[in-house]
């Protein structure tokens, strides 16, 4: 057996594979023309080395934030390596929940698209697509536009169109997460038949029991680095003795935990400690020559400002010296005419977001006259930093708030991995058994939404001017501008069948008082009311479906 094996060339090869991405907090352009290079990196992957033959079904597991999905986009050739090699024989394909797929385009036309990029022509296409409809089951949504899908529908057509394209090399991606263990049972009937033909399979999924069942072997990803890599059972007996261990830690523990092994992914752009010294040593007269190349650029720039100022008018000295004199954080200081106080503010003029259930709004930064007021996570600009107020505006209105209610992010919120489906259990019997039609209709008009959704049980407003027509525990939120919904409101969870821990572990970002936790991913942005035990989903609208 090993000797055959020997014999046979491996179908998918990583050597000492690093994946990295820069992480520039200040202007690109002005990165580019600095002469010290010293910008962060986080390293998703770092020496990643293994070799898979044919006919091999490989699990891949690990905790959230460990790399899986990175890992599946190099395998599928997505994305290229920072450094390493890669060698894939044969044609690979991903499936992932959306992957591919042009959210305006019906599920039809996705799979005419999907197969064209695929190479394959008109009249295969026109052959197999039957039998893609068939295996994806969607009925009439098939000539629906994807943007209507849930994630559970998107991953049937997305497995449907990978499935019958005939890859060399499948790349399943926590696609077989979402949907009905029906579907489940048929996807891995399919993958077994793809088995049977020697194909080779990768599958990426936080369920052990699932790679267990399926996979012969495993590769265990933690926080980047390739913790083991063998027979399924030895890799998951060593994953699940590290999950026990974990599990056992305090909340302070595993956060100090969680800390020092994400501080070991970051590195400076000039660390590299995956190089050898050789290897620096043969770039160091390119390095020279990038840095004169951008001096010369920045010198030529800066002479350019100077005919600038000069053809203006501009005394170049009072430039230079208000440049210096300018204060690092400049305030300003106002003069309060009722009381004659003197009022120092520092302008931010940054994203903000509301930190609280209900946030008011006053006339003024002495917060005594209220005129409005916000809800959760609600997205401001934070113009001015006052003693005890933030300046905001928000939809062409400005106003003061306490700075408590204000959440300023340091960077871009991060992206959180818990979706819909985590609360499966928890939903109530009503929402759940149709929870993929119930979405369905989110953005759509409420005249249509009335049309076609029975067992309407009333309407009602919030107290920020939300309207909200009912189907028992199940709400839609209505624009009251537009008369188009644009979230859904599932209340009565029976939160204690989920696991709240882990849930709320992943959370973008959690209120003052702690009740509400905001989840934000590329498909939802969902807040989840520990107190009210209500779950709100809107669409994420802003990630570009287009």
């Amino acid at each position: 057996m090993w000797r055959l094996m020997m014999d046979k060339k491996p179908k998918v090869v990583f050597k000492n594979v690093y994946k990295r991405y820069s992480l520039i907090k200040s202007n690109k352009l002005m990165n580019i023309l600095s002469l010290k290079k010293n910008e962060k990196s986080f390293y998703a992957l770092r020496d990643i080395s293994f070799e898979v033959y044919e006919g091999e079904t490989v699990g891949v597991i690990g905790i959230n934030g460990s790399g899986k999905s990175t890992l599946s986009n190099l395998l599928a050739e997505v994305v290229p390596p920072s450094s390493g090699k890669i060698e894939v024989d044969g044609e690979t394909s991903l499936i992932a929940i959306s992957v591919g797929l042009n959210n305006n385009l019906t599920g039809l036309e996705n799979i005419e698209l999907k197969c064209l990029m695929h190479g394959m022509k008109k009249d295969e296409i026109k052959k197999i697509t039957p039998c893609i409809i068939d295996f994806a089951d969607l009925g009439d949504f098939i000539y629906q536009p994807v943007k209507n899908y849930s994630s559970g529908m998107r991953s049937r057509l997305g497995f449907a169109i990978s499935a019958h394209t005939n890859p060399d090399v499948m790349v399943v991606d926590e696609a077989l997460s979402v949907g009905d263990q029906t579907f489940y049972q048929k996807c891995i009937t399919k993958m077994n038949e793809f088995k049977a033909q020697g194909k080779t399979i990768f599958f990426i999924s936080h369920s052990a029991g699932q790679i267990r069942s399926f996979c012969d072997k495993a590769i265990w990803v933690h926080y980047g680095a390739m913790v083991d890599f063998g027979e399924s059972e030895e890799v998951l007996e060593k994953y699940n003795q590290f999950i026990k261990w974990f599990n056992s830690l305090s909340e302070e523990e595993k956060k100090q935990y969680k800390t020092e092994k994400l501080n070991l992914q970051y590195a400076e752009e000039d660390d590299l400690s995956y190089s050898s010294k050789s290897r620096l040593s043969s770039k160091k007269k390119k390095y020279k020559l990038g840095n004169i190349r951008d001096f010369t650029l920045f010198l030529s720039l800066f002479l350019f400002s100077i005919v600038v100022l000069f053809s203006n008018n501009i005394h170049l000295v009072g430039a230079i010296k208000n440049v210096i004199n300018k204060p690092e954080t400049p305030a300003q200081k106002t003069i309060n005419k009722d009381d004659n106080k003197e009022i120092t503010s520092e302008k931010i003029d940054k994203t903000g977001f509301i930190n609280s259930e209900v946030a008011d709004i006053f006339v003024s930064s002495d917060l005594k006259q209220k005129v409005n007021s916000l809800d959760f996570m609600k997205e401001v600009f934070v113009e001015e930093s006052f003693d005890n107020s933030f300046l905001i505006s928000y939809a062409g209105l400005k106003g003061y708030v306490h700075k408590e209610d204000i959440w300023i992010p340091s960077g871009e919120p991060h992206a959180s991995s818990i979706d819909p489906n985590y609360f499966l259990p928890a939903f109530p019997d009503s929402f759940r058994v149709a929870y993929e039609y119930y979405l369905v209709f989110v953005n759509e008009e409420k005249e249509l939404i009335e049309s076609k959704v029975r067992g309407k049980t009333g309407e009602r407003t919030d107290k920020f001017n939300n309207q909200y027509i009912s189907y028992g525990p199940t709400e839609y939120r209505i624009n009251p501008d537009t008369q188009e919904s644009d979230a859904i409101l599932v209340n009565e969870l029976a939160l204690g069948l989920v696991n709240l821990e882990e849930i709320l572990s992943e959370a973008t970002h959690k209120s003052n008082n702690g009740e509400l936790y905001f989840f934000l991913n590329d498909k939802y942005k969902m807040v989840l009311n520990i107190n009210d035990r209500s779950l709100l989903i809107e669409p994420n609208n802003e990630n570009g479906e287009s």
